[in-house]
């Protein structure tokens, strides 16, 4: 094994983080807007004031608290409840001891920027934590490819430079993942602990984490592992039992109530759809096709006689959060937990039709990417409709004789791979550039 081999994987990590991070800082407090989602102040205003005061204050709407009068501050009209009890305590405290960490005290005296830093600090875990648990399964060049779409897609760019839970508990379960891979591999009661660990803070997190539980449920039932099915399902149980016990200890019967209204959001499973094929960034919708291509073949993996266990967090979390939330309110947060295993998956496409020499999944891959770059181009006004229009045909046209002349196809597969991956990064970065 030579020198590259060896470190190469971890020189190549290294420059995607870094570039991850670099697209993230830049702009940070800018795009998305100031209050494009006041929920950002939600999370830190009910940390700060939780651990400076022991009882978590912020913003709501929900009509269970009764008359409360409503503050002016910035510009936005914001109705302060105090207990605050829409969300579980994890996330909340990690903003509160962030925003300590940084010397501020007041609520109404927070930095956006100094609020969204958390947020590049968790991509930095999240990238981590995605390498880890891709390695279980993946090559190094897929998961390095994976990681770089992960850093460089401009819908992912944008949602992670948000304050909200999902930048907390996506890492959170790519890591409870990885050790439950690894504790099927080769047991031991560290990689179980750990297991045990995460599933129980995901519910801790946000209530809606508990779409990536039935994920992790799924992978361990799959293993026919009852030592797994009992460690996720135990700290399951014992993380929505802890959130139980906090939210009546801080706000009995308040707590009850608050429960119970926000049980009523379902209105249909609409919301499936619109996870897998109708993103968006906070409420705008966005067109990423690589990332819809990782729908397409993360479905195809799972309709093999043999499913690909890796593949099937897109459709169970889809799946399980169409229960949790509003079909009329689809928020771009809501689709970070799918973003590794789309990557995931789109890498991993690229990958094999590079491996194998397979003209056809390079066909699809090009395709896609082809659409995805091309409309980028046109948003960004760098190619005009017509423009657009001939280089798509000639992109068709020549996939397509590929297929005709398997022969050159093959020999095609390698320079046309890397000219669709290079296309798609530099239009990735521009996208989030011009933001």
């Amino acid at each position: 094994m030579t020198l590259l081999s060896k470190h190469g994987f971890a020189v190549g990590f290294v420059v995607v983080l870094l570039a991850g991070v670099a697209l993230r800082v830049y702009h940070l407090d800018v795009e998305p807007a100031p209050n494009d989602t006041a929920d950002e102040f939600a999370w830190t205003w009910s940390g700060m004031t939780l651990l400076s005061q022991g009882t978590p204050t912020a913003w709501s709407w929900l009509p269970v608290y009764g008359d409360v009068p409503v503050t002016e501050w910035r510009g936005n009209r914001y109705r302060l409840v105090t207990p605050y009890l829409d969300h579980p305590p994890l996330y909340s405290v990690f903003m509160g001891a962030w925003m300590r960490a940084w010397g501020s005290r007041e609520i109404l005296s927070v930095d956006l920027a100094v609020m969204r830093r958390s947020s590049v600090v968790l991509f930095t875990v999240l990238m981590g934590a995605m390498a880890w648990a891709l390695r279980q399964h993946l090559s190094q060049s897929a998961t390095l490819l994976a990681l770089l779409l992960m850093a460089t897609a401009p819908p992912a760019v944008l949602q992670q430079r948000l304050v909200i839970s999902e930048n907390l508990w996506t890492p959170l379960t790519l890591v409870a993942y990885a050790l439950l891979a690894t504790d099927a591999r080769k047991p031991s009661r560290w990689s179980l602990a750990g297991l045990v660990f995460c599933a129980a803070a995901l519910p801790l997190a946000k209530v809606a984490a508990l779409a990536s539980s039935f994920f992790l449920m799924v992978a361990a039932l799959s293993r026919g592992s009852r030592r797994l099915v009992l460690a996720v399902g135990g700290g399951t149980v014992l993380g929505v039992l802890l959130y139980l016990v906090y939210g009546y200890a801080v706000g009995g019967d308040l707590f009850v109530e608050v429960l119970r209204s926000q049980s009523d959001r379902f209105r249909g499973l609409g919301g499936f759809y619109s996870l897998l094929f109708e993103p968006a960034v906070v409420t705008d919708a966005v067109h990423y096709m690589p990332f819809v291509l990782g729908v397409v073949a993360s479905i195809a993996l799972c309709l093999r006689s043999r499913p690909v266990e890796w593949a099937l967090p897109v459709l169970c979390y889809a799946a399980a959060m169409a229960y949790f939330m509003n079909q009329g309110e689809v928020y771009g947060w809501y689709f970070l937990p799918l973003y590794p295993w789309l990557a995931a998956a789109t890498a991993d496409l690229c990958v094999r039709a590079w491996r194998l020499r397979r003209p056809h999944l390079l066909w699809v891959f090009s395709l896609f990417v082809s659409i995805g770059v091309l409309t980028t181009l046109q948003d960004l006004e760098l190619a005009d409709l017509q423009t657009v229009r001939y280089v798509f045909l000639a992109c068709l046209l020549g996939g397509t004789g590929m297929l005709w002349m398997p022969v050159w196809g093959k020999r095609l597969v390698a320079p046309v791979s890397v000219l669709s991956l290079i296309a798609l990064v530099a239009t990735n970065v521009l996208g989030v550039l011009a933001r």
